[in-house]
């Protein structure tokens, strides 16, 4: 007598693809709390390094299982010393309804929205740091732990010395578990009193908000790749990229007995088209 075929008869690649399909065709829409304060809109978050041309194949980049990264197809040679996180990850949900057949049913799908996903945490009334730390912690533990990218909008007050309480619980909650980070970081978070180009470009981050920053994300086990935008004006691609080549330093002098460097690279924001 044949065997009856079931979907848990299946072979367990197939029914993890097609958890992967139903994920990606069934996009958050966030609610609108208030028609007065809307919701920003759901956009990708286009970067390309300082300096080099935008990347012309987002698929041909990818992040192994490892923490490795590897990129392949024809533009694999050109992009080698230009490797970005893929930025058009979905922001997705399996539905209830399919978590609740079974319980092996519901074993299977339920870490793929915490692996393929993007967390975005925007800049929008507060700090999207504050926002991460609103979301992030009511997460139960197992969740955080495979939480695998995520991108977050962040003041450069937000990494003062005195005040860098939420950035530390949040490497420290996604530690386990968070492969790459895209941040980016807004210098001036409220305008400026004078409009004299001269006082303007007296705006520096402090020395203590790149030690502050080092040492919450040497401490984060997983991360392997860290992409910083640094949205200064009257800071030169120069200076921005030093900056970025220092923190990359002061991470990996902690990183040198486990023998797992976290990449730091400086990026900047490539318009849309």
């Amino acid at each position: 007598m044949a065997q009856r075929l079931t979907f848990l008869t299946l072979p367990v690649e197939i029914r993890l693809n097609i958890y992967t399909w139903v994920h990606a065709g069934h996009p958050v829409e966030h609610a609108q709390l208030d028609p007065g304060y809307p919701t920003p809109p759901r956009t990708i978050y286009l970067t390309k390094p300082i300096g080099a041309k935008p990347l012309p194949q987002l698929e041909s980049i990818q992040l192994l299982s490892d923490g490795n990264v590897r990129c392949k197809g024809s533009a694999a040679t050109e992009q080698k010393t230009h490797i970005l996180l893929r930025q058009d990850r979905p922001l997705s949900r399996i539905p209830t309804s399919l978590l609740v057949v079974n319980r092996q049913v519901y074993l299977e799908a339920k870490s793929i929205p915490f692996r393929e996903n993007e967390f975005a945490f925007v800049n929008w009334f507060s700090s999207g740091l504050s926002l991460a730390n609103a979301f992030v912690p009511i997460l139960a533990p197992w969740q955080q732990a495979l939480v695998r990218f995520a991108r977050l909008e962040a003041f450069a007050t937000d990494f003062q010395e005195n005040g860098h309480e939420n950035w530390d619980n949040i490497c420290r909650l996604l530690s386990p578990g968070l492969w790459g980070l895209r941040i980016r970081i807004q210098g001036e978070n409220t305008p400026p009193v004078s409009l004299d180009p001269v006082s303007k470009r007296k705006f520096a981050m402090p020395e203590s908000s790149w030690r502050c920053i080092g040492r919450a994300v040497a401490e984060m086990q997983a991360l392997r790749w860290l992409e910083i935008e640094l949205n200064i004006a009257s800071w030169s691609n120069a200076q921005k990229m030093a900056w970025c080549k220092k923190l990359e330093g002061l991470v990996n002098v902690a990183k040198i007995e486990t023998k797992r460097a976290i990449r730091v690279v400086c990026v900047e924001m490539q318009a849309s088209h």
